[in-house]
C-alpha cells in the first residue's frame, strides 16, 4: 500500500527528484512503457493526497490520460494499486466530512462595517443529513418505499380497470356465441 510507503521524508525526496529532471516528451499514441515505476509511484501518491482527483494527479507527473489509461488496462496490479488509492482517498474524504458534519467549519463573523466580531465552528446540518440518508436509507430518506404482501409488488386493480376487463370479456364472449 502506497500511502504507508511514503511517510516520512520519502515522498519528498521523490518529488523534489522528479522537479529538477526535465521529462521526456510523450509519445503521441501513449506508450503505457513510458509510465515508469517512480511516475506511478508518484501518481498514485498524489491520487491519495488531492483527495482522488486524477486529472490533477496526472498534471502533476505530467503523463497524459491516454497513458495512464492504457498502463491501467494492461497492468492488473497497477490497476489494482490505482483502485486501493482511490478508495484510501475516499476515506480521508468521508473522514474529512464526517468532521465538518459534526463539529463544522470555522466561520467568521462580521459586523456591518466588515470587522471581526467572533469567530465559530458551524456543524453542517445539510451534510449531517446526507451522510445519514446515505448510511440508513431506511430510517433517514425522503423517499418512502412501498411494498405489497411479504415485501413484493403492490397488487393496484382499479375499479376503471375491472370494469374495461369486464366489458372485455363479455365481448369475448358474444363472439364466441355468435359463431
Amino acid at each position: 500500500m502506497y500511502w504507508r510507503t511514503f511517510t516520512g521524508r520519502g515522498w519528498r525526496a521523490l518529488l523534489a527528484g522528479m522537479a529538477k529532471t526535465k521529462l521526456p516528451v510523450q509519445p503521441p499514441y501513449g506508450d503505457p512503457a513510458w509510465f515508469t515505476e517512480d511516475l506511478r509511484v508518484l501518481f498514485l501518491h498524489e491520487i491519495q493526497n488531492n483527495g482522488g482527483n486524477v486529472k490533477e494527479a496526472l498534471n502533476t507527473v505530467q503523463v497524459s490520460p491516454l497513458v495512464a489509461l492504457r498502463a491501467y488496462k494492461a497492468d492488473p496490479k497497477f490497476k489494482a494499486e490505482w483502485d486501493e488509492s482511490l478508495e484510501a482517498a475516499t476515506m480521508v474524504l468521508e473522514s474529512h466530512a464526517v468532521k465538518r458534519a459534526t463539529t463544522g467549519a470555522t466561520r467568521q463573523v462580521l459586523d456591518n462595517q466588515g470587522n471581526l466580531v467572533d469567530i465559530e465552528d458551524r456543524p453542517s446540518d445539510k451534510l449531517l443529513e446526507t451522510m445519514l440518508k446515505a448510511r440508513k436509507p431506511d430510517l433517514y430518506s425522503d423517499k418512502v418505499r412501498v411494498t405489497g404482501a411479504d415485501g413484493g409488488p403492490v397488487q393496484v386493480r382499479d375499479a376503471l380497470i375491472e370494469k374495461i376487463l369486464d366489458m372485455a370479456a363479455s365481448r369475448g364472449k358474444k363472439t364466441d356465441g355468435e359463431s
